[in-house]
């Protein structure tokens, strides 16, 4: 994030885990809580981007990865956190980088039913 200020790059999207800035969910989600760790890491490098990096942020909260074939498409905010295909991931990923509603935005994603671009103009 440094760097990116440093270098005068404003676009910064980065991957991160499903409610990694909510820590009451993680005692609560089994799979959070077998990594609290992680977790506590999560939290302070996205509380960093969210409130004191200056960035163009998109934090983009993946639940369990999945080695999958993608489909291509996502549920945003979901009521409770599932699995993610790797390249839907990764597609999300790239797709937040041309969509402004994703801008300043943090977001849960999950393997879906939404194309992803479509899922990302509703940020």
């Amino acid at each position: 994030m440094q760097a990116a200020n440093l270098a005068g790059i404003k676009r910064f999207v980065m991957l991160s885990s499903a409610y990694s800035m909510d820590q009451a969910m993680w005692g609560k989600v089994k799979t959070l809580r077998d990594i609290t760790d992680y977790n506590i890491a999560r939290y302070f490098a996205d509380k960093w981007l969210v409130d004191e990096s200056g960035l163009d942020y998109t934090l983009v909260q993946a639940g369990i990865l999945t080695e999958e074939p993608g489909t291509g498409k996502i549920e945003l905010n979901p009521a409770q956190s599932d699995s993610n295909a790797i390249p839907d991931v990764a597609h999300t990923i790239v797709a937040a980088l041309a969509e402004p509603a994703t801008v300043k935005k943090v977001f849960i994603i999950k393997n879906g039913s939404t194309p992803i671009e479509e899922a990302l103009k509703t940020c």
